[in-house]
């Protein structure tokens, strides 16, 4: 009895694996493309007979696949906290503690600057602690720190893809005499009702006409937004820019810079 029930069950277990490696068949892996492929094997099959690099290859894509992929979202380079130095005595300051993005890769700094005396310099950031940025020319790096400063540069130079500027600071007499807050403090992805905000950082929002239950007003300048109304009938762009209207269509227009179509159906 025991070597029959044991026969049955050895015959069960076999048909469910059968089973099992059709269906694996049917179900391919899915085709993914990344930017940093693993150096042996296939993405699908890493772990092929002699492919002792994997874990270096793993350890690569880590670091750097999902800050390439949000650059291709269109995520710009933004400090999340600090990297804002004070005017000082001397000609050295420790920016705040500094926690900033560059080409979505997060950098942590808390070391100090030094300055020349009687210049004016522009601090940036980008996300090594060691050699040139071949997108910063004339800016050189502070020591083993993120920063780096150009104290020659007559305009304020433009940033490469994985770089933004912090300050301009100004030098005389042996102090830091002038700080100018240049950081971009706008996060690319800020969530607002269950989707996404950009303030020209990043994702661009587009979407139907939204009723209103609120009176909405519009600043000064805005241009192309679309407001749901009562009727088809209460069509700003027929008021002249500057008018204000207000009680039951419940919108106050403000100054618009062009007409503000009103859609049918708001409330």
């Amino acid at each position: 009895m025991k070597k029959r029930w044991a026969y049955i069950v050895g015959l069960v277990v076999a048909m469910l694996l059968v089973h099992v490696l059709a269906y694996a068949q049917l179900v391919p892996d899915d085709d993914y493309d990344p930017l940093f492929p693993v150096g042996c094997g296939s993405n699908t099959n890493p772990n092929v007979s002699g492919c002792s690099h994997f874990g270096t290859s793993l350890y690569t894509f880590l670091a750097g696949e999902e800050a390439q992929e949000r650059t291709e979202y269109g995520a710009g380079n933004f400090v999340f906290s600090g990297c804002l130095g004070a005017t000082a005595a001397g000609l050295s300051h420790t920016p705040s503690a500094c926690t900033a993005y560059n080409a979505n890769i997060r950098g942590t700094e808390t070391g100090g600057i030094n300055y020349p005396d009687n210049s004016v310099c522009w601090v940036a950031m980008d996300e090594n602690r060691s050699g040139a940025n071949a997108g910063l020319p004339g800016f050189i790096r502070v020591s083993d720190k993120h920063y780096l400063i150009n104290c020659s540069a007559g305009s304020q130079p433009t940033m490469p893809a994985d770089a933004q500027l912090l300050m301009k600071v100004t030098t005389a007499l042996g102090s830091i005499t002038a700080v100018v807050d240049l950081r971009n403090l706008t996060k690319p992805f800020t969530a607002v009702g269950g989707g996404f905000s950009s303030a020209g950082n990043g994702l661009t929002a587009a979407g139907p006409t939204v009723s209103l239950a609120v009176p909405v007003s519009v600043p000064n300048g805005g241009t192309g937004a679309v407001v749901a109304g009562p009727t088809a009938a209460h069509n700003i762009g027929a008021v002249a820019p500057g008018v204000d209207i207000n009680g039951s269509d419940q919108v106050t227009v403000t100054h618009l810079a062009a007409p503000l179509p009103v859609a049918q159906g708001g409330t």
